[in-house]
């Protein structure tokens, strides 16, 4: 009988994608060493500057990951290993509209 042992394969790959009129952007990468260390980022900017970008660990010592965005509403803080750096928004003017409107609010009443 034969057995065939599969040799750990190391991977990497990524995108980067933009609207068609700069209404925002977005990005990944990672890459794996094939015994299961992984580490890679993602981001993205909306067409009124908000941005989050996550860069990030996955190995023995389990998922580590920081967080930088201005989104209103964050603050600085360290919770569960995960370091996230807040920042105002540098608001920009309105972004044309092309075909996307934001939901409105949704409330709960009980």
């Amino acid at each position: 009988m034969i057995f065939c042992q599969a040799q750990p394969i190391p991977y990497q790959y990524g995108y980067d994608i933009a609207g068609d009129h700069g209404e925002f952007k977005q990005t990944r990468q990672e890459q794996g060493d094939g015994h299961g260390n992984v580490q890679g980022s993602y981001s993205y900017v909306d067409a009124h500057g908000i941005s989050r970008q996550v860069d990030y660990v996955a190995d023995g010592h389990g998922f580590r990951a920081q967080i930088r965005t201005n989104e209103p509403g964050t603050e600085s803080q360290n919770p569960a290993d995960v370091e996230l750096h807040a920042q105002p928004a540098q608001v920009h003017a309105p972004a044309p509209a092309y075909g996307y409107a934001a939901p409105a609010p949704r409330h709960a009443y009980y």
